[in-house]
């Protein structure tokens, strides 16, 4: 299984508000996650890692996310 990098150098230090809204930029999306605010800075910081790691797995295989 490949080991994933939880953050990148330029999401340490980054205030819960700005990784929400790195959140809202890797699921191009306009839907309020400002429920996500309510997470450790840590917690939020593995998220924006899960959520780019998918982004990036799906975009390896060329295929398109889309919602059903």
């Amino acid at each position: 299984m490949p080991r994933i990098i939880l953050v990148s150098w330029q999401e340490m230090g980054m205030t819960n508000e700005e990784l929400v809204k790195k959140i809202e930029e890797l699921l191009n999306t306009d839907a309020d996650l400002d429920f996500l605010m309510a997470l450790k800075e840590k917690d939020l910081e593995k998220l924006v890692a899960c959520i780019r790691g998918r982004v990036d797995q799906v975009a390896e295989k060329g295929h398109h996310m889309t919602r059903e």
